[in-house]
């Protein structure tokens, strides 16, 4: 993989060497390398860019499964990348992106920066750049296609499961980040229309607090208010961290069901302080983006949008998907 980081001075620098060690890439992220040129790439592939912005640990897993299917496939990659949510940053890799002619452009497009971003994604498109979403559909600007999971789905999911916890009767609330997307939304519905179905167990309230370090304060503060809650529901990534919040400061366990698989996750599931989380499969969505821009580099089409799914990973099968 190649991959580009936008510096301080706004020149794009390279990490070079196509390499599968994803800790090479990702921990080089500040350092000062030399300037590369798309054009230095072989011109006799397909060569593509793949935009990730933010600290999320499942860019790693998209990163590396691009790669693999990239070698299959023949063609190259270009990972521009950087760990801090920043709009200007990835509206920046969108136009050098353009500037450089790449055959197509793979992102996970940062929701609060439509505004900016949308255009600059129906600039790719309409100078014949094929572009590709993943987890966040952004409308009427010529995307080819979102591969995500279906956070309906998801939400039923985690209501089946929670329900499973409970063993059909208990009493509930949901921890939000307060990031009230779609797919946030979709989520909630899902869950909501499992638990609504269910005699015996309520969903008491919802917690939405956007402030990461408040949200274990948040929830011990509904937990006073209503004491026959006894389950907890993360619908986010930060949930398990959440989770170890609460134990660590006011040591209550209660019933929990997290959304994500990342380390803390895995940890607290090791360590019976989560129950089970219910994960997507974002490893899949970089081999799919790089297989579909691929397909459509070749006069082939593809669906609107595929649904990866979720899963399951709890005390008696986490160790399937330790790393």
């Amino acid at each position: 993989i190649t991959s580009l980081m936008y510096t301080q001075n706004n020149s794009f620098d390279v990490l070079a060497g196509l390499s599968s060690n994803m800790d090479s890439i990702f921990d080089s992220v500040n350092e000062k390398l030399e300037h590369f040129k798309f054009d230095k790439l072989s011109k006799s592939k397909k060569t593509f860019a793949l935009i990730l912005n933010g600290a999320a640990t499942y860019h790693e897993d998209i990163a590396e499964s691009a790669q693999k299917i990239a070698k299959r496939l023949g063609v190259n990659i270009v990972t521009l990348y950087e760990k801090v949510r920043n709009v200007d940053r990835q509206v920046e890799f969108i136009n050098e992106s353009i500037r450089q002619g790449v055959d197509g452009i793979a992102l996970i497009p940062l929701g609060e920066g439509r505004e900016k971003i949308q255009p600059v994604i129906a600039e790719a498109v309409n100078k014949g750049i094929k572009v590709i979403v993943m987890d966040t559909l952004f409308p009427d600007c010529g995307i080819s296609e979102l591969i995500s999971t279906d956070n309906y789905k998801a939400g039923v999911n985690v209501g089946e499961i929670t329900a499973k916890y409970l063993k059909g009767r208990g009493n509930i609330i949901i921890s939000l980040t307060g990031d009230q997307n779609l797919n946030m939304i979709n989520r909630v519905n899902g869950f909501k229309s499992v638990i609504e179905k269910m005699d015996n167990i309520k969903l008491v309230d919802i917690v939405n607090e956007p402030d990461l370090s408040l949200r274990a304060d948040a929830i011990k503060a509904k937990l006073d208010e209503y004491p026959e809650i006894n389950c907890i529901v993360y619908l986010d990534n930060d949930g398990a961290k959440v989770q170890n919040d609460l134990i660590e400061k006011y040591n209550i366990r209660l019933t929990s069901i997290g959304f994500d698989k990342n380390d803390i996750s895995m940890k607290m599931i090791e360590e019976g302080k989560l129950d089970a989380v219910v994960a997507q499969r974002q490893g899949l969505w970089g081999e799919l983006a790089i297989k579909r821009l691929n397909d459509l580099a070749t006069g082939k089409k593809v669906p609107e949008f595929e649904d990866t799914g979720t899963f399951e990973i709890n005390k008696r099968n986490y160790f399937v998907y330790s790393k």
